[in-house]
């Protein structure tokens, strides 16, 4: 599975989420949000009295066991060639510490190989070798890009993958950890079936409780299991689910709002040996108290549509180039994390490949009449003329709701040259890249920049969701009041 890249924000953002020029967007869905009360996950016993006559499905295991929140994840503890003259005891673990990060440590220093600039590593496993290239930070440690064990074309049958930073959603199916003791029954279990494929979530039964502690301290912790097979029970190789788990690792940020990965895949084979392992760094944010995506953790009908549609796109690679592009914008908008105007620029970036998309490739303008320089029905078009056109294909409204954005609203009322949202967001993404006089337009007005970014990303979230094909239901992500489980059909529905 590819590694992502990531775009990052330069230091010219100057504004933190919490200046007094501006609303503060860490507020949103914080302390005193409404939020519906729920039941915990493990419920009475008692009230499975009636289900028991269908014997309890056993929870996934994880090939890798839980582990606490940000603590690291053992992956090897064994001989280690490739850093010394001679083989060495040495560990390798995923680390959460700052980030997640694959680190090593051998139990013999070499003051030569902590020179070099990378060392060509060999874990000595039971089940064979497997290499990983390290970089040395001191004598006797250093960390790694990743590695692959095994063959990307060994036929399998299952693959485990182990999800990291999910919320905590209701979940459709009871599972146990001893499938024999009706006592242990919870609710942990959430399956579907997308193209070929059928997809398992399994979550962990102290979940409630160690999202709590993620949530607190803004920490990573493992929160599902999930088991991927061929719907019809055929064997397939990690190439043909390549796509399956890119997918599933962009379209589950998208709903969320934050990068959640499915990290260290391990391939089963027939006989149940391990056939096929990875071990990648994906791109991981940490838990949030509440998702800032446009999907309602408790709607798994519209989680299932987003993911179903995900993995059929991204079967094409031609599509999932394009389509995962704009996913990644709307994440890197659709967060809290970082300052107000780097996630305008990273959702009007994704507003504007959208329209590229839609209208040039599209064949409605020509580059020309796209850029202003030839005439368009008579006129030569500006930014807000070619977002209202993208938006108006979808049929998502750039109005102005006072009761929703009132700040915009106001800037509207005082300004003659913009009339509705699509002039506001282009006008104030044109003053943070081109800068031709002060930035008194952006920030005179408090609260402006934050609802001018949650209205791009809702623009943003809502024509990817278009682009995907998707009916269901979403989040508003231009309201900061409210009731977080209020969702409404897409417009186009």
């Amino acid at each position: 599975m590819a590694s992502i890249e990531r775009a990052v924000a330069g230091r010219m953002f100057l504004t933190p989420v919490g200046d007094r020029n501006v609303r503060s967007a860490a507020t949103i869905g914080g302390p005193g949000q409404n939020t519906p009360a729920r039941s915990d996950s493990v419920r009475d016993p008692g009230a499975y009295a009636g289900v028991m006559a269908t014997p309890l499905n056993e929870a996934l295991k994880p090939w890798y066991g839980f582990n606490g929140p940000s603590e690291p994840i053992e992956l090897f503890h064994d001989e280690i060639g490739g850093h010394g003259s001679a083989d060495c005891q040495g560990t390798v673990a995923f680390s959460f510490s700052r980030r997640p990060v694959i680190e090593w440590e051998v139990s013999v220093p070499d003051f030569k190989a902590a020179r070099k600039g990378s060392l060509d590593l060999t874990l000595h496993r039971p089940d064979g070798p497997m290499p990983l290239i390290g970089r040395a930070s001191g004598t006797q440690c250093g960390s790694s890009n990743g590695s692959e064990f095994g063959s990307r074309h060994s036929n399998l049958t299952r693959i485990i993958a182990h999800w990291f930073n999910l919320p905590d959603w209701w979940c459709r199916e009871l599972i146990s950890e001893t499938p024999d003791n009706p006592d242990s029954a919870y609710d942990g279990r959430w399956s579907f079936q997308a193209s070929s494929w059928t997809i398992t979530f399994d979550k962990r039964r102290d979940l409630d409780e160690v999202l709590k502690q993620a949530k607190r301290s803004n920490l990573y912790v493992m929160t599902h299991v999930m088991e991927l097979r061929r719907t019809d029970g055929k064997e397939f190789s990690a190439e043909d689910a390549d796509h399956v788990l890119d997918a599933l690792h962009v379209g589950m940020s998208f709903a969320i709002g934050r990068w959640a990965a499915p990290l260290l895949p391990v391939g089963f084979s027939h006989d149940g040996s391990v056939a096929w392992e990875e071990w990648l760094p994906l791109h991981l944010d940490t838990a949030d108290s509440v998702t800032p995506g446009w999907w309602y953790q408790n709607d798994l009908n519209s989680l299932e549509e987003v993911l179903r549609l995900t993995i059929e796109k991204f079967a094409d690679p031609i599509i999932c180039a394009r389509l995962g592009f704009q996913m990644k914008f709307s994440i890197l908008s659709a967060g809290y994390h970082g300052f107000v105007e780097s996630r305008v620029i990273n959702g009007t970036a994704g507003l504007e490949h959208m329209q590229w998309q839609h209208l040039v490739l599209g064949k409605i303008l020509t580059e020309k009449q796209y850029k202003g320089r030839d005439l368009w029905n008579g006129r030569h078009l500006v930014a807000a003329d070619r977002l209202r056109m993208t938006l108006d294909a979808a049929q998502i409204s750039y109005d102005v709701d006072f009761s929703i954005m009132p700040e915009i609203h106001n800037f509207i009322r005082r300004d003659a040259n913009a009339k509705d949202g699509a002039d506001v967001v282009t006008r104030i993404r044109n003053r943070l890249v081109h800068p031709k006089a002060g930035q008194e337009i952006v920030y005179d007005q408090p609260g402006l920049l934050v609802e001018v970014w949650a209205l791009a990303r809702h623009f943003l979230a809502l024509l990817v969701l278009h682009s995907l094909g998707f009916t269901g239901k979403y989040r508003d992500l231009r309201k900061f009041q409210g009731w977080y489980g209020e969702t409404e059909k897409v417009p186009w529905a």
